[in-house]
């Protein structure tokens, strides 16, 4: 009996890892020793509920008034580059020929047309001359049937200067260039891709708020884009489901800015004063309910019901529930 007591002991002490039993030397048994770490209050990123005055700005995003992208391509499989006339961000004018493509046989055509109408025209005038000179003389004849195949030329030169076209990308509106393909840098342009594209618009400039703000026609503001500050006069604020279209024209020279480029335009409005206010990222809405969690001295949270009013920038304006110098946690 002694012997099987002896023999369990010795299998509960064997893995001393797991059991905790060793022996020293001298035959003598440790205790095992179970730590526990201390409890730590759990940290939570804070911040004041203030007290002040609050300047709101109103900052309002200008876009291009009645903006459209024109893309040019060309109907052919593949043609040669001769130029190219425009490069990203350049302003073109409507009419402007943006790319050349090689046509020489048509371009030859056209010139000799051009030959043909500059000899007609000449022999028309001496022809003239010499009737002046003599009355007898009579070349009238020989006038009409050369203003006639002046006319048959002008067909001719029309007729090629329309194949010519497409031979051509040309600017159908006044715009700023966005983009240009790669392909014509390396000298051809091939048929199905967008090869120029322009962005076209009116040069005024319109944005949209649900903000209560006084904006009045004629009223000037300032608009920036870069480091470049542009007058803006309001010549149009329309009401449409519950927000405001303002339209700006433009006071400044707007040269250096694309006809896509959008800007920005910071209004200060009424200060706010005696105002108690919190960061916006503390506050959190449960079931129509507004709620801040309030943080006590010993670093405990507490969710407290808050009235709030208007938002201002990262702040939001406290009616009742919070006072100056309270700490609240941010979600």
């Amino acid at each position: 009996m002694e012997k099987k007591i002896y023999f369990f002991l010795m299998l509960l002490c064997l893995p001393g890892i797991l059991s905790g039993c060793k022996s020293d030397r001298e035959g003598g048994e440790k205790e095992v020793q179970v730590t526990i770490e201390d409890y730590q209050k759990r940290a939570y990123l804070t911040t004041d509920v203030k007290y002040g005055t609050i300047e709101p700005v109103l900052t309002l995003e200008l876009t291009p008034d009645e903006l459209e992208s024109n893309s040019y391509s060309i109907r052919q499989e593949m043609l040669e580059v001769e130029a190219v006339n425009v490069e990203k961000g350049a302003r073109v004018q409507a009419g402007e020929v943006m790319v050349a493509f090689k046509a020489d046989e048509i371009k030859d055509t056209i010139a000799e047309y051009e030959k043909r109408k500059d000899e007609d025209q000449m022999l028309i005038d001496h022809y003239t001359k010499l009737m002046k000179i003599d009355k007898k003389a009579d070349y009238s004849a020989d006038i009409k049937k050369l203003k006639n195949d002046l006319n048959v030329a002008n067909l001719y030169i029309k007729e090629q200067t329309d194949r010519l076209s497409e031979y051509q990308l040309v600017a159908e509106k006044a715009g700023t260039v966005t983009s240009i393909h790669e392909d014509l840098q390396k000298g051809f342009g091939t048929g199905g891709k967008a090869l120029v594209t322009v962005a076209s618009g009116s040069s005024n400039y319109t944005t949209s708020t649900a903000d209560d703000f006084a904006f009045q026609v004629g009223d000037v503001y300032e608009a920036q884009f870069g480091v470049g500050v542009y007058e803006m006069k309001i010549i149009s604020v329309e009401e449409t489901e519950g927000l405001r279209k303002i339209i700006f024209e433009p006071v400044s020279d707007m040269a250096g800015v694309a006809e896509n480029e959008v800007l920005t335009m910071n209004i200060k409005k009424e200060k706010i004063q005696n105002a108690v206010y919190v960061e916006k990222a503390a506050i959190f809405t449960v079931e129509d309910k507004t709620y801040a969690f309030l943080v006590d001295e010993n670093g405990f949270r507490e969710a407290v019901a808050v009235t709030t009013g208007d938002t201002v920038d990262d702040y939001v304006i406290i009616k009742d529930g919070l006072k100056e110098g309270e700490q609240v946690t941010l979600n």
